[in-house]
């Protein structure tokens, strides 16, 4: 994130006032894929990926990417 110039307010943000939720499951790798679009706190338009994945030991990673729309 701090590469792209986002930080997690804008995260927790565009998670709170999202204007339109997208499921795309399954992703390439068979895994839930959700993404979030809307705009961060300065007007920003910007995405957040979410992937899920469970592991064979039952637990979950879960992988975000949030970038400039």
């Amino acid at each position: 994130m701090d590469q792209r110039g986002f930080f997690w307010a804008d995260l927790l943000h565009l998670v709170d006032t999202c204007s339109q939720l997208r499921d795309e499951s399954p992703d390439r790798f068979g895994r839930e894929k959700w993404v979030l679009c809307g705009l961060a706190p300065d007007n920003l338009s910007i995405e957040i990926v979410c992937t899920l994945e469970q592991s064979e030991d039952g637990d979950w990673a879960v992988f975000i990417t949030i970038y400039e729309e």
